[in-house]
């Protein structure tokens, strides 16, 4: 059921335009921090793999003379490991990017609530 919007009730209940701007602003800080944080864990992931693929070559030639106590295949083992931790960020990705979707969806339904814009109705929830 839809009622007629009063001025005075405008005021009380109807978002400012800062307000909305400002929910939008911290849904774009948090996408940003997500964006941030793929990066970071794209070039981690990029830099191991490299060190991986050195010690694959190791692996190949052999172990060096100076290295003798070293096994080429314990330093590719904890690189890849070190990798796997690396690639638990997707899920740290999904949970920021679930919160900031939610933010964003609760404060759209909010707006949906308190005025209807296609007719300046308030809509009862």
């Amino acid at each position: 059921m839809k009622t007629e919007v009063q001025p005075s009730e405008l005021s009380d209940s109807t978002p400012t335009l800062s307000q909305v701007e400002s929910v939008f602003s911290e849904f774009e800080q948090k996408l940003t921090e997500v964006s941030s944080a793929t990066e970071m864990a794209t070039s981690e992931l990029l830099d191991g793999l490299d060190r991986a693929l050195l010690l694959v070559d190791q692996l190949e030639v052999g172990p060096s003379s100076s290295d003798d106590d070293a096994d080429p295949r314990d330093d590719l083992r904890e690189e890849l490991h070190t990798l796997v931790t690396v690639l638990q960020f997707q899920d740290t990705t999904k949970q920021q990017l679930g919160n900031a979707s939610t933010v964003l969806e609760e404060r759209m339904l909010r707006l949906a609530e308190v005025f209807d814009l296609s007719d300046g109705t308030l809509v009862d929830a």
